[in-house]
């Protein structure tokens, strides 16, 4: 099968692979979750695990959607926690010599500028403060109208703050991870008016756990307290159980420092925003560009070498 449109997204708890049959269809997303965050946030490094289920499973998705095609013009980015990673470059590395496929690494301010590119193209009222909160770091945008912005992104993450919030036994301990997200979010600005949207993982957990789209500061602070006591809700997934209320925690820190009253669940993951940009950029030229074409006109700050 030869797609008319494939991308692979590395993100903080799973690889995401997009794709199109053809002009006429619509993209699919399919996901393989790992523990790529859990594994960097605890050793610094990569497994050497992930590094070939990645290869496999890229190997794997080529060999059924992408016969046929380069695999040098098929892009692919990676956000957030593989920035960190000691072992970064020998992971983009074994993923171009093995799978053929070169991997750039997005930087913090390219996140924070998808956000604000994919806010600007589904949000038609401001102010509005809107923020993705993955696994190790939270990106977010202040656009007081479509001229006026800023824009910024903190290295703190749900998974992130499990782990620098637990004791040797491994148990969360909310108190502290209240004082830790403060410390970290406390240059945010303040929001005053602005309706506050959220994307991730812990953002969708909250809006499924509460059962809507719009979630009150005292409806969040009553659901922390809840799962503290109780654990996490059953019908989440069980990677979500292990992070619901670290994130629940940064969330409500979140809400504190800005000074909201409300949260909105809204779908503008940097994952969608460079899905667009990159769906654009390949609709408007012919076939698939080469990933260097897409940086370039992207005009975003560099990006890690990749595979050369």
């Amino acid at each position: 099968m030869c797609c008319d449109f494939l991308l692979f997204e590395f993100g903080s708890t799973s690889l995401k692979f997009y794709y199109r049959l053809s002009p006429y269809d619509r993209v699919e997303e399919y996901k393989i979750p790992w523990l790529v965050s859990h594994e960097v946030f605890q050793t610094g490094r990569i497994s050497r695990e992930t590094t070939i289920k990645a290869i496999c499973a890229l190997r794997a998705l080529l060999s059924t959607y992408g016969r046929g095609r380069d695999p040098e013009k098929i892009v692919a980015f990676a956000t957030g926690v593989f920035r960190e990673a000691q072992n970064a470059l020998e992971f983009t590395h074994q993923i171009w010599s093995r799978a053929g496929i070169k991997l750039a690494i997005l930087s913090e301010d390219q996140e924070a500028a998808l956000l604000k590119s994919l806010c600007l193209s589904k949000i038609r009222s401001f102010p509005v403060f809107a923020f993705d909160l993955g696994g190790g770091s939270l990106q977010w945008v202040l656009l007081e109208s479509r001229e006026d912005s800023a824009r910024g992104s903190i290295g703190l993450g749900s998974i992130r703050l499990l782990k620098m919030a637990s004791d040797a036994f491994d148990n969360f301990i909310p108190a502290l991870g209240c004082e830790i997200a403060g410390k970290y979010l406390a240059n945010l600005p303040r929001v005053g008016l602005a309706q506050v949207v959220g994307t991730g993982g812990t953002v969708k957990a909250l809006s499924l756990v509460a059962g809507k789209r719009v979630v009150r500061r005292d409806e969040l602070e009553a659901l922390v307290e809840k799962v503290r006591r109780f654990g996490p809700p059953e019908q989440l997934r069980p990677h979500r159980q292990s992070i619901f209320l670290p994130g629940l925690v940064l969330l409500q820190q979140l809400l504190r420092e800005i000074g909201a009253g409300e949260i909105c669940h809204c779908d503008l993951s940097i994952g969608k925003a460079l899905l667009q940009k990159v769906l654009a950029f390949h609709d408007q030229g012919d076939g698939q560009p080469h990933p260097s074409q897409i940086l370039k006109h992207m005009r975003y700050s560099a990006v890690l070498p990749v595979g050369e």
